[in-house]
């Protein structure tokens, strides 16, 4: 009988069965249905409706239990679509599967029509065809070529074998035994196979757990990862490691180990990736050995890896990105810069502090940026995930969840427009400056009347009342930077914006705190050692209260200049990380004064705090 030649349901079925060999590797056989379609003549029309039909329920695959349409895709549109499901068929064609469930002499086939019945809406579905899906498929599994070519169709096979098992109860000590056999390779299984049976037995906890000592599944995948890390398959030693890490922690059992074997298996992927031209993947790989290395007792460890770290981050290397603008862009942008500034200077010194304090101009809005964000096409990068590096050359991963994700690339964006910004606030303080019109006397002028000038009062330990201004303590720094940048214009010099930047920075932490007290938030909490402690910066800046009082644009931009999620300047500051004069930059100094300006921008009563 040629597949040319098919003239009958029945011949068709015994072709099929004659030659199906895999349970979800389906695209040779499709395609030869498609000939097969071709060469009916047209009078066999019922005979062509089966074909077509075969042609949709053998394109289904199965993810467990469940069944999937074969191809799904997304129209220009952004609508997805997908091929004809199982919701689409009539009662004649479930008729149709039954007869072939109960007809077909080939395993793979039976299990496939019986575990789409197990799927059909009522009234073909029934449990009994989920146990007969299972039986005919673990029959089909022992003929399986499972280290050929189809060794990835047997994961499949074994991933919805586990799913039915644990579903219906049914037969559970033989595929445990399936699975635990390919581990630890009585029965000869490929090395990255291996790993993903180690992570169905995490998968599947309950059909494992009642049928495996976990000491004797985690020695196998103790071997195992030997094995990977001895061929230097180093991604299967981070998934073999995670999944027994989740079935420990699972389990009541210390994870330790297996934290030491991750650490052992990036620490020699580093060593591997000493010629990295950048520096940045052995550091990475050793900031990840670290990090597991820190869950162990492995002291010793955690001082060499923390050594190689240290000797690695001088060696960094990384290249700068540039666009160039065309001259007449570039023109553009210098008029209309030029015209910004021009425009804002027309104004008098309080009008131009009132600017710098909320115009809507001088920071980006968020709502804007999460609609740029939201309309821009996935990169690569979005795919692959992302690694961080800070001024000090310190490295973080990208976060994983949708949601998180989505944050950093709208503060990666974020970033930019505010360098955008910068373009046009830099002119602003130079050339305001220049003229008189920006000073410390017109500056101190301004904020008379604001709250970070008033008379405040604490009690002490004795009960004394105390009385204090926060003038005190910000204006020297303020006196200084305009000492700085206008001996730099008057005298060609370079400025040092060292004492007012970290002074004002620090000031800032210290403003927060005590407008949040008046305020009547609380900024103590509870620390790791049940000790009471202040709020750090971002804490206080979570607080409901807080978010109530400032508009998110603002909320943002306090934690973009002094955060890690931007410049991370308080960070730097307080931990001495500037050791370059150069970074003590002009633009810095801008960014602080502008927080500053926006938090001295309201003013306490006696009942509430409201904006000036």
């Amino acid at each position: 009988m040629s597949s040319f030649n098919i003239q009958s349901a029945g011949e068709l079925g015994d072709y099929l069965d004659s030659c199906w060999a895999t349970w979800n590797s389906s695209f040779s056989k499709l395609e030869v249905l498609r000939t097969i379609s071709a060469s009916i003549s047209p009078e066999y029309t019922e005979l062509k409706d089966i074909v077509g039909l075969e042609h949709l329920l053998l394109g289904l695959y199965f993810d467990g239990s469940e069944v999937r349409s074969g191809v799904v895709a997304t129209t220009t549109e952004g609508e997805t679509v997908s091929s004809p499901g199982l919701e689409n068929l009539n009662p004649r064609a479930f008729e149709y599967i039954e007869f072939r469930a109960a007809s077909s002499t080939n395993h793979f086939l039976k299990a496939r029509y019986a575990l789409l019945l197990w799927n059909a809406p009522k009234p073909y579905k029934n449990g009994r065809f989920g146990k007969f899906a299972f039986d005919e498929l673990l029959a089909a599994l022992s003929i399986a070529d499972c280290v050929g070519e189809a060794q990835h169709d047997c994961v499949e096979a074994l991933d919805t074998l586990c799913a039915l098992s644990e579903l219906f109860r049914h037969r559970p000590g033989e595929i445990v035994h399936e699975l635990i056999s390919r581990i630890d390779a009585r029965s000869p299984f490929w090395l990255g196979g291996r790993v993903f049976l180690a992570q169905m037995v995490v998968k599947y906890n309950k059909l494992f757990n009642k049928n495996v000592a976990d000491e004797t599944w985690l020695q196998a995948c103790a071997n195992l990862f030997e094995e990977c890390l001895a061929s230097n398959e180093f991604h299967l030693c981070d998934e073999l490691g995670n999944a027994a890490i989740a079935l420990a922690q699972r389990n009541n059992i210390s994870p330790k180990d297996w934290y030491q074997r991750l650490g052992q298996s990036h620490e020699a992927q580093a060593a591997s990736r000493l010629d990295d031209e950048s520096g940045l993947a052995p550091l990475e790989l050793y900031r990840l050995a670290l990090e597991h290395y820190r869950h162990t007792d492995d002291d010793d460890a955690i001082e060499r890896v923390s050594q190689r770290l240290m000797e690695l981050k001088p060696k960094i290397r990384l290249n700068t990105v540039t666009t160039k603008l065309s001259n007449e862009h570039a023109q553009q942008l210098h008029a209309d810069i030029q015209q910004n500034t021009s425009q804002v200077l027309s104004m008098n010194s309080d009008e131009i502090y009132y600017y710098l304090t909320a115009s809507k101009a001088v920071i980006p809005s968020l709502t804007q940026l999460r609609e740029q964000t939201a309309n821009e096409k996935d990169s690569l990068s979005a795919i692959l995930g992302t690694t961080f590096m800070d001024g000090n050359k310190n490295t973080q991963r990208g976060a994983s969840e949708p949601g998180a994700a989505f944050h950093q690339r709208v503060m990666r964006n974020y970033g930019m427009n505010m360098s955008f910004r910068l373009l046009y606030l830099r002119p602003i303080f130079i050339e305001g400056t220049a003229s008189g019109k920006l000073s410390y006397e017109s500056l101190r002028g301004y904020l008379e009347s604001s709250w970070v000038s008033s008379s405040l009062r604490e009690i002490d330990t004795a009960g004394v009342p105390l009385d204090y201004s926060w003038a005190d303590l910000v204006y020297p720094s303020l006196r200084e930077f305009f000492l700085q940048l206008g001996s730099s214009l008057k005298e060609g010099i370079e400025p040092s914006f060292v004492m007012c930047l970290d002074s004002l920075t620090v000031k800032f932490e210290g403003l927060l705190r005590d407008f949040a007290r008046h305020a009547g938030i609380n900024t103590t909490v509870v620390g790791r050692h049940d000790d009471l402690r202040e709020m750090y910066v971002d804490e206080i800046l979570e607080q409901p209260k807080i978010q109530s009082l400032f508009d998110e644009d603002c909320l943002v931009f306090f934690k973009y200049v002094f955060l890690s999620s931007g410049k991370n300047i308080r960070n730097d500051v307080a931990h001495c990380f500037y050791r370059h004069l150069n970074q003590y930059s002009l633009d810095k100094m801008i960014l602080v004064i502008c927080a500053f300006l926006r938090l001295a921008g309201f003013e306490f009563n006696s009942e509430a705090v409201t904006t000036a």
